[in-house]
């Protein structure tokens, strides 16, 4: 019960994330102790109107997980989970920014570790 909960918790970060990614192209953060926290995003397709302004991004991101996880939870030092949002430009501006419409997140990630937001968007 205990890793099902872990995982959830890893999920719940993610997918926080992923609301960001339609907003974010890079980002990384370390502290103190050297650990860190990194999203690279790329937005592979633009939306334009002869999509009906749907976007998409992808991002990969890597995160150091403390010791203390991964002694509990036997977690790896390093996770790594790749992430495609599909977006609406709201704006139409050709680029995902605030404001735009999260349609679909999909979030891949370690030992077969597959979500969709919301569940079946990608089918």
């Amino acid at each position: 019960m205990n890793k099902l909960f872990a995982w959830l918790f890893l999920a719940a970060i993610v997918f926080g994330i992923a609301g960001l990614a339609v907003t974010t192209e890079r980002s990384s953060a370390q502290v103190p102790d050297g650990r860190r926290f990194d999203i690279q995003c790329q937005q592979t397709v633009a939306p334009t109107a002869d999509n009906g302004w749907k976007g998409e991004v992808t991002c990969s991101v890597t995160i150091d997980i403390p010791p203390r996880l991964e002694e509990r939870f036997g977690w790896p030092d390093t996770v790594k989970v790749t992430i495609v949002a599909t977006y609406e430009d709201v704006n139409q501006n050709g680029r995902p920014n605030r404001g735009d419409r999260l349609q679909c997140a999909v979030v891949d990630g370690p030992a077969g570790f597959h979500l969709e937001r919301p569940p079946g968007c990608a089918g």
